[in-house]
């Protein structure tokens, strides 16, 4: 930030531009700066030497020194060099709080916003920093090296006299920060956040606990956290402002977690990522929300009590329940394994985003059961997106199980689907589309995202650097070399009508392009409701099921205005082909007919919907 003041400032010969800003803009830029960043941009003008200190903000960052453990007296070396780090970061943290404190003070103004940011190569580095130890009275520490490798008994022996400091709770307890409404803590370090996104967070160590009774209650509207591994909230203490909870990376109880809900009634957002959870009565995890709480988020918790490393009995991984009593729900979203799952809220959510992770211990037949049993807590909801690892895992065949397990969502009007499928089980994808469609008669949109590769290896073709920056520019080419065509093919003046063509052979392309499951069955969406329809697919050969979903949605959808098409490399010309229009027209002469039979259909003129490339997220 200190940069970009230097460079605007420096700019037009030396023109002084920044000094023409009102120092509430100022305030509001260095209010985002780590605190050192923000000093530093007193040296470039006299006019903000005080301004950084009332911007109410106060931002600590730290970057640890890598460890040597390689040999014992490196080990030493690292100690002392976090120690020495720890000493330093002491004080400037409290002349940062100090300055701030003293501003706020003149001004009037308090320091309303707190954050920080520990980063180190081990998490290890930062629990030592963090709680490093201190020798007290005149008796010296024993050898670090040794007292790391101490047994229980002798370490509780070495707690007598080596204190273990806590830089957390010294920096929320600051006088300066008594009335701060935004907390954020956080911890990482890379040999531990890169994480594996298909899966719940295994076992999870904390470097700090966070006990409420430090943290000014009556003021707090925001609390962040990253890599705790304790919570505490003193009874009889409530947080009447606090409004939006999030935790990351963090090890908790449920039950401490749930008392810090319990004292929140007006938290509106709850966000638990990579949460491991303890703590839960007979492999239930229930959770409590107050009524203004209208978006909730549960990605990849660890909710199970067995341990994965002991699981041997061929059981499912959502071995665990997960009950959730949220009256004032408007949007949730959830990353895990399919389990048994129970939701009390409002019968017309507005959203719910569900992503089904792949459970190696679960036959198809279970995961299929889970999933359904699951999504039953949405039958009100109007926006619905699912993901799965494979489509076989949705489908549901046979009169009788589907009496059983499918469930009607008659408000959902957007439709999102996203999953694998083998391409030889393209019947069970068909058939898992179909349900859906059965179960969300007045869908308005619908986006499929079809693939055939696992998903690691799609994910490392379609996100990876390397594949993005390799095939941008020929992407980029063939979209505009697209684009022109299909242009030039609609601005074509008709030709004279060709001869009649030759009887059509029984082996006829279209007759490879029916989809068992979903060819010859009625859908009421498709009859009454479906304006746009997304696909997203990899065009591996002329009768993938992507190309034959386009033909069925072309000539079943009777209210389609738009259809966006992603067939794998964005060349519109090798899919917008003579046969995909002459599906469009089929269409277009059933919308026609299906006018004139129904006072609700659309115009009659309209020739055809629209037939669009969809762009890439």
């Amino acid at each position: 930030i200190s940069t970009a003041f230097a460079f605007a400032r420096s700019d037009h010969g030396g023109v002084d531009r920044i000094s023409a800003l009102p120092d509430d803009l100022i305030q509001r830029i260095l209010r985002f700066a780590p605190a050192n960043e923000a000093a530093s941009t007193a040296l470039l003008s006299a006019r903000w030497r005080s301004l950084w200190r009332s911007t109410g903000a106060v931002n600590l960052a730290v970057r640890l020194p890598e460890p040597d453990d390689g040999r014992r007296h490196g080990h030493r070396v690292s100690h002392d060099a976090v120690s020495s780090c720890h000493d330093a970061f002491v004080r400037s943290a409290q002349a940062a709080l100090s300055a701030a404190a003293a501003a706020a003070g003149g001004r009037g103004r308090h320091v309303t916003r707190l954050t920080l940011d520990l980063r180190a190569a081990t998490m290890d580095v930062i629990d030592r920093f963090v709680h490093t130890e201190r020798p007290l009275g005149a008796d010296a520490a024993p050898d670090t090296d040794v007292w790391l490798r101490l047994s229980d008994d002798v370490e509780r022996e070495a707690d007598r006299w080596v204190k273990r400091g806590d830089v957390v709770r010294d920096v929320v307890s600051h006088p300066a920060a008594r009335r701060v409404e935004e907390l954020r803590i956080s911890a990482s370090a890379p040999a531990v956040d890169d994480d594996d996104d298909d899966g719940e967070v295994g076992r999870l160590v904390g470097v700090f606990h966070l006990d409420l009774r430090y943290v000014p209650s009556e003021t707090l509207r925001v609390l962040d956290l990253s890599r705790c591994s304790g919570l505490r909230m003193p009874p009889a203490v409530e947080t009447p402002r606090l409004t939006t909870l999030r935790l990351q990376a963090c090890a908790v109880n449920v039950n401490d977690l749930q008392r810090v809900i319990d004292a929140a009634p007006a938290l509106a957002t709850v966000h638990l990522d990579s949460v491991s959870f303890d703590g839960m009565e007979h492999g239930c995890y229930r959770l409590r929300l107050p009524a203004a709480t209208t978006a909730l988020v549960l990605a990849r918790c660890r909710t199970d009590a067995e341990p994965y490393r002991y699981r041997r009995s061929g059981r499912p991984l959502g071995t665990s329940s997960v009950e959730i009593d949220a009256p004032g729900l408007r949007s949730f979203r959830y990353a895990g394994y399919a389990r048994r799952f129970s939701l009390a809220s409002p019968p017309d959510m507005a959203r719910a985003d569900l992503h089904f992770f792949h459970d190696m211990y679960a036959s198809a037949s279970t995961s299929r059961d889970l999933f359904w049993r699951f999504v039953r807590s949405f039958r009100g909801i109007r926006s619905l997106k699912l993901k799965v690892s494979d489509l076989k895992h949705v489908a549901v065949a046979g009169r009788a199980t589907r009496a059983e397990l499918l469930v009607a969502f008659p408000n959902v009007e957007h439709l999102e689907l996203e999953g694998h499928h083998e391409s030889a089980s393209e019947t069970a994808a068909a058939v898992a589309i179909g349900n859906l469609l059965r179960c969300c008669p007045a869908a308005r949109h619908l986006a499929l995202h079809l693939a055939t590769a696992p998903p690691r290896e799609r994910d490392s073709a379609m996100n990876g650097r390397y594949g993005r920056d390799l095939l941008r520019a020929r992407q980029q080419a063939d979209l505009a070399e697209s684009l022109d065509r299909f242009a030039r093919r609609r601005r074509r003046k008709p030709n004279p009508p060709p001869p009649p063509p030759p009887p059509t052979p029984v082996n006829s392309m279209d007759e490879h392009l029916s989809i068992v499951g979903l060819s010859g069955r009625s859908f009421a969406c498709l009859k009454n409701s479906l304006r746009r329809f997304v696909i997203q697919f990899r065009m591996d050969r002329p009768n993938c099921i992507g190309v034959k979903l386009i033909k069925f949605f072309a000539e079943n959808a009777i209210h389609l205005e738009e259809m966006r098409i992603d067939g794998g490399n964005q060349r519109m010309h090798d899919h917008i082909n003579h046969m995909v229009e002459g599906w469009i027209s089929d269409s277009s002469s059933a919308k026609k007919r299906a006018n004139h039979e129904s006072s609700q259909g659309i115009d009659a003129s309209t020739p055809r919907f629209r037939l669009l490339p969809l762009e890439r997220r």
